[in-house]
């Protein structure tokens, strides 16, 4: 596996700005349970981030990305680009995610003031490393339709032969909880590993569930047109999946042996369907919870229709 080849490469006029010029990235080295001089502490937060400024475009070994994106009052909006490095592991986290509702209130002096909550969600879209992140192989990632905003899911190949996307009614992109760890990312976490390139050179990749283990690919079951999943050490044709640019932002995730792609949901049952690779509902962020270890490439991949 060549974990430091990207699976896109775009020539360098095509690049926009990396995310050491476009984003601000700060990283947590304690907490604090007071405000800052001539602040008060939201109503239930319960410590507030200690920060120094990070390098946008380096993951120290136990660290991952957040994107903030919450903030208390409409009035101080959270910046756009603001980014913090979360350790994995903290000894008071008790087994719970320690970075639930990393919440924006506001600038004191030059450093954010970020407040977190025990009881909020730490949903997908806050797990990313600074933007604009090209996928790459290596990366470990939630796939999140666009239509639904939920995140392709699945367990053993023991559970079901299918993936989920709203499996017994929850939005299976809070289930991506790093916790306490790489190694335990939950049940909505792959990793983007190479599969070589198609007979006209294009990229191929696999997503190996981190977990378990498996493969998705696409195919029937027992009449229905399903993304399905298996051992990936079968090491089978038809996991190969093209991941394929979208004007306006997303991927098409494609199989290479059966030129459909992704889908969403149908009638309501959870399961993830295939769909024709024109449908809106083959649009999915790919997003970014651990970059790949080479750092994972700035920029944005050129815009592509199909």
């Amino acid at each position: 596996m060549n974990h430091l080849a990207p699976l896109f490469v775009a020539a360098a006029g095509l690049l926009l700005a990396t995310p050491a010029q476009a984003a601000e990235c700060w990283q947590v080295t304690g907490w604090a349970t007071t405000a800052p001089p001539g602040w008060s502490a939201p109503t239930g937060v319960t410590e507030r981030a200690s920060l120094v400024p990070a390098d946008c475009d380096v993951t120290p070994p136990g660290y991952r990305w957040l994107h903030i994106v919450r903030q208390f009052s409409t009035l101080d909006p959270a910046p756009a680009d603001l980014y913090v490095l979360a350790s994995h592991e903290d000894s008071r986290s008790n087994g719970l995610e320690f970075y639930r509702g990393l919440t924006w209130q506001g600038r004191y002096r030059a450093f954010p003031i970020l407040w977190r909550a025990w009881r909020q969600q730490n949903l997908a879209f806050e797990l990313r490393a600074p933007s604009p992140a090209t996928p790459e192989v290596g990366a470990v990632v939630a796939l999140r339709q666009r239509d639904t905003g939920f995140c392709a899911n699945n367990g053993s190949v023991d559970w079901n032969a299918f993936l989920s996307l709203n499996f017994g009614g929850h939005n299976l992109c809070d289930t991506v909880n790093p916790g306490v760890g790489p190694a335990w990312l939950g049940d909505a976490a792959y990793e983007i590993v190479d599969a070589g390139t198609n007979a006209l050179g294009e990229p191929l990749v696999r997503f190996e569930h981190l977990h378990y283990a498996t493969c998705s690919y696409l195919g029937d079951y027992y009449g229905q047109d399903l993304v399905l999943h298996d051992d990936c050490s079968l090491d089978q044709s038809g996991y190969d999946m093209q991941l394929v640019p979208v004007s306006g932002g997303g991927y098409r995730i494609r199989s290479e042996d059966t030129g459909l792609c992704y889908g969403t949901e149908q009638s309501n049952n959870g399961y993830l369907h295939s769909a024709s690779c024109t449908s809106s509902s083959s649009i999915y962020d790919v997003v970014t919870i651990l970059r790949a270890p080479s750092g994972g490439a700035g920029g944005e991949v050129p815009a592509e229709e199909m």
